[in-house]
């Protein structure tokens, strides 16, 4: 008799447990919203990076200056000369790897 009122309580409580658990679970399901962060960042988890949100497309476009020019064509040649020392150093990194 024992063991069946053992066995019987484990059963009853497991049976609790189970149905308990079931009801949290849709409790959750109906609670759980959206964060305006989780809206933001769904897009970027999916590998689409969201369009800028502040361009203003009917703003006029400036004009450049001359000097505007000539520090565009530096930063451009800078640019340039960082990307050769760059690919200079994965050579050589490269070079030490396979020695």
């Amino acid at each position: 008799m024992n063991r069946f009122l053992i066995i019987f309580s484990i059963l009853t409580v497991t049976l609790l447990a189970y149905l308990d658990a079931r009801e949290r679970f849709k409790e959750l399901d109906e609670v759980a919203a959206n964060t305006p962060a989780q809206v933001e960042m769904k897009p970027i988890f999916n590998n689409n990076v969201p369009n800028n949100k502040f361009e203003n497309i009917n703003a006029p476009k400036q004009i450049q200056s001359p000097n505007t020019q000539t520090q565009l064509q530096k930063i451009n040649t800078k640019n340039q000369q960082n990307e050769q020392n760059l690919k200079d150093s994965q050579q050589k990194r490269n070079d030490d790897i396979s020695k």
